[in-house]
């Protein structure tokens, strides 16, 4: 399952294994809800950095947030210094202070730190969490020096 960058199909595992169809399908339907249960445990470490995306492409019309047909999406990950740690994703229907909220109730930590880009709907993290927004100017976008930076301030 993890060395193919597609997943691997109940057929492919079928084959290598030497088994069943069905039974190779019960396997990989057994490990993803095993995976997907671990995911729903796991909460990201000490220092992570919340932002929200819109997924879809690039269509016609309005960009960034409110775009027409571009379902928005939370992203965090974890700050290890000079690389990323885990990361949580999840798709919203709003980016919305109670989203906000659940999404930080289930996947962070309590009383860590969290780096955003100001957006007023995550304001709601400072109940909780020890939360830095700021916003970047582009000439300062560099991954070092914002790591530097966000570190020396915390």
């Amino acid at each position: 399952m993890s060395s193919d960058k597609g997943g691997i199909s109940a057929l492919r595992l079928s084959k290598l294994l030497a088994i069943s169809w069905p039974t190779a399908h019960r396997m990989l339907r057994k490990w993803r809800l095993a995976m997907g249960h671990r995911d729903s445990l796991y909460r990201l470490g000490e220092w992570w950095e919340l932002d929200d995306a819109l997924v879809g492409g690039q269509r016609a019309g309005k960009r960034g947030r409110g775009a027409e047909g571009k379902p928005p999406i939370w992203v965090a990950c974890e700050d290890r210094g000079e690389r990323a740690g885990f990361l949580a994703m999840e798709a919203v229907s709003q980016v919305t202070h109670p989203h906000v909220a659940d999404f930080a109730q289930r996947r962070l930590r309590p009383q860590h730190t969290v780096f955003t880009d100001a957006l007023p709907a995550l304001g709601r993290l400072q109940d909780c969490h020890i939360h830095c927004p700021r916003v970047t100017p582009p000439e300062q976008a560099s991954h070092k020096k914002k790591l530097t930076s966000r570190r020396k301030a915390a």
